[in-house]
């Protein structure tokens, strides 16, 4: 946290908002950050991991960006 803290001033909510996210969204990005192949190869695996991802997850991107509910949380009322 120490260059967080030089760019924010509450480094803990920076860590506590990237925690929260899906755990293989941070394991890509982790992957990504610190894979050491040439810039083409390290690009076309990139935009592969976040291609899957984007499927993975399209319904949630569509919900967050409409702001629908997902069906499970409309019909628990």
């Amino acid at each position: 946290m120490g260059l967080v803290s030089r760019v924010v001033e509450n480094p803990r909510a920076v860590a506590d908002e990237i925690a929260a996210n899906r755990p293989d969204a941070l394991r890509v990005v982790k992957e990504r950050l610190r894979d050491d192949a040439d810039d083409e190869a390290r690009e076309r695996a990139e935009a592969a991991a976040f291609a899957r991802l984007h499927e993975r997850y399209v319904d949630d991107i569509r919900r967050a960006r409409t702001g629908e509910e997902a069906e499970d949380e409309a019909s628990d009322g």
